[in-house]
């Protein structure tokens, strides 16, 4: 579901996390978990990369952290410390995972209209986009599996099983393929897979 969005242009790839705010437009549900979606263009066509979280302040949509900090502090996709036994105990630690704002492009606020999960895949190689079948909205993008070193974050259905591809992002072809993975179980073969409560 999406409240807003605003189109980000500068050039290149910045080292640091750009903030963005955005106006809460009325009628909005703000009960749920509020996220930046970049609308990006994968190998597959048209799709959203959950790049960032989002709060509300002072009636507006922004990604700084509370009492207003900027989040350029946070290395965008801080994913080196996530393991197997890693607990999200905050809105933060899922902030310091996530790529954040370091392209150009259209972002936008949203929220998911039924329970996720976030999964941790591990392992993956550069050059890659990924791609899950219960969220086939959704995408972690081959920009975002260099900046985390092969270790991503990513919402999924929650208590669903789903398959999990990577695909070349410069020829298209499928080079990672899991299949009906649980989503309350690990999984050790080419990547690992953490799935924690998202909400």
């Amino acid at each position: 579901m999406y409240a807003a969005s605003v189109n980000v242009q500068f050039d290149g790839t910045a080292k640091k996390r750009i903030d963005i705010e955005l106006p809460v437009p009325p009628n909005t549900d703000t009960s749920k978990p509020l996220y930046l979606g970049y609308l990006g263009q994968s190998i597959r066509g048209p799709r959203v990369m959950i790049a960032d979280t989002l709060r509300i302040d002072h009636g507006r949509f922004t990604t700084t952290l509370p009492s207003g900090i900027s989040s350029s502090a946070l290395r965008p996709a801080s994913t080196s410390s996530l393991r197997p036994s890693s607990v999200f105990s905050s809105p933060a630690d899922v902030k310091a995972a996530l790529l954040g704002v370091i392209s150009r492009g259209t972002y936008a606020a949203m929220t998911f209209a039924s329970s996720t999960a976030w999964a941790v895949f591990d392992g993956l190689q550069a050059g890659v986009d990924l791609f899950w079948d219960s969220m086939p909205s959704l995408y972690a993008s081959s920009l975002y599996l260099t900046e985390g070193h092969g270790r991503v974050l990513v919402p999924v259905a929650a208590n669903r099983p789903f398959e999990v591809v990577g695909v070349d992002a410069a020829t298209g072809l499928s080079i990672i393929s899991l299949a009906l993975i649980q989503y309350s179980h690990r999984h050790r073969a080419s990547s690992s897979l953490i799935c924690l409560p998202a909400e």
